[in-house]
C-alpha cells in the first residue's frame, strides 16, 4: 500500500512538472498555484501538506475552473473539531474590460472593473497566464489576475513574483454541510 502511494505521489508531481500551465505567483506571504485547470491559493509554512490539498489548511481556497468549483475551509479559529471544506459553484464576476495596460510582476496586464461578491473591485489580469484564476477568489476573466483592489473595503493585493512551475495539487477532502 505505502508503494502505491508513494507511485502515486510520484506520478502527480512528475506529470505535474511537465504541465504546460503549471505557475507559482507570490503575493506577499501568501502563494497561488496554478496547474493546468485547477489553483490553490495558501499561505505556505513549515508544515506544508504535500501534494497541496491532501492535508487542512487554514487560511486556503481551490479552485476548478474546468468544472465550475471551488473548496473553501470554514470552521472555528483554534477549533480543530469545527474544520471543514465546503464545495461550492463559482461565482461569475461582472467585468468591464478596459483598454488600459500596465506590468505587473513582469507581465503585461489588461485592467478590468466590476463587481464580485458584491464588492467592487479594480484588477489588472495577464493573457499570457491561463484564464479564470486569481488571488483570493477573483475568478472569471480570461486571464490571471496579478493585482487586485476592493473598492469598498481598499484591500489591495499585487503580485510580486510568477515562478515557472509549483508543487503537485490534489483536489481536497470535501465535507457537506
Amino acid at each position: 500500500m505505502r508503494t502505491l502511494f508513494l507511485s502515486l505521489i510520484f506520478f502527480i508531481s512528475t506529470y505535474s512538472s511537465f504541465s504546460q500551465n503549471n505557475y507559482t505567483i507570490v503575493f506577499g506571504n501568501a502563494h497561488l498555484v496554478i496547474q493546468d485547470s485547477v489553483s490553490f491559493w495558501y499561505v505556505p509554512s513549515e508544515n506544508t501538506p504535500i501534494p497541496i490539498g491532501s492535508g487542512y489548511w487554514g487560511k486556503s481556497s481551490f479552485h476548478n475552473s474546468k468544472e465550475g468549483f471551488k473548496i473553501q475551509r470554514w470552521g472555528r479559529y483554534g477549533k480543530p473539531q469545527t474544520y471543514r471544506y465546503y464545495k461550492r459553484k463559482c461565482k461569475k464576476g461582472k467585468w468591464v474590460i478596459t483598454t488600459e495596460k500596465k506590468e505587473v510582476a513582469g507581465y503585461t496586464c489588461i485592467k478590468a472593473t466590476g463587481k464580485y461578491n458584491y464588492n467592487k473591485y479594480t484588477v489588472w489580469f495577464s493573457l499570457d497566464l491561463p484564464k479564470y484564476f486569481g488571488p483570493l477568489m477573483l475568478t472569471s476573466l480570461p486571464g490571471t489576475i496579478l493585482k487586485s483592489k476592493n473598492e469598498d473595503t481598499g484591500y489591495s493585493i499585487e503580485a510580486s513574483q510568477v515562478i515557472k512551475g509549483g508543487l503537485p495539487i490534489v483536489d481536497p477532502i470535501v465535507a457537506k454541510k
